[in-house]
């Protein structure tokens, strides 16, 4: 990042190296209709699936859920299923690898996804344009997540950019 950029704080890695401070663990899409509040879900996941070990499930900021093991026979047992019903929701389970196919140590032609942490931002509501402008500020921007033309950015807000790093 360049010196002076106080608006940006590129994360490198963020989804592996935050999940593997979590031990054994694997990850859950929601696919059903039903949404219960999230702590009943994860209440009710710690009482049907403590028996393989589940110690703790987590809502992580991109909108899935991480099931958290004591050991790797519990994971095993519990991707046995690829589709687990809790609570009349439905998730479909995959793992870390599954979960996050695409290698961030292949770095082709030196263009990488990161992830960028908007720490001090100006304006509430940004265009496609000023996402552009904030992420040339680490490299040359050559796409980003699926995104609206208008969404609310809030502080510390994590978004997704495919970036030439400088």
């Amino acid at each position: 990042m360049r010196t002076g950029v106080t608006c940006v704080e590129p994360i490198l890695d963020f989804i592996h190296e935050s999940t593997l401070n979590w031990g054994y663990c694997c990850f859950a899409i929601h696919v059903s209709v039903n949404c219960f509040p999230f702590e009943g879900i994860r209440e009710s996941a710690l009482t049907l699936f403590g028996y393989l070990g589940l110690t703790n499930v987590f809502r992580h900021f991109r909108g899935f859920l991480v099931f958290s093991f004591r050991d790797k026979i519990g994971v095993s047992n519990f991707l046995k299923n690829c589709l687990v019903v809790i609570d009349k929701c439905v998730f479909k389970v995959k793992s870390r690898h599954e979960f996050f196919p695409d290698n961030l140590d292949n770095l082709e032609n030196e263009k990488v996804k990161i992830w960028v942490k908007f720490t001090r931002v100006l304006f509430i509501y940004w265009t496609v344009k000023g996402l552009c402008m904030l992420g040339s500020a680490v490299g040359e921007l050559i796409g980003m997540d699926k995104i609206r033309t208008e969404q609310h950015l809030e502080m510390n807000q994590i978004v997704r950019l495919r970036c030439s790093l400088r």
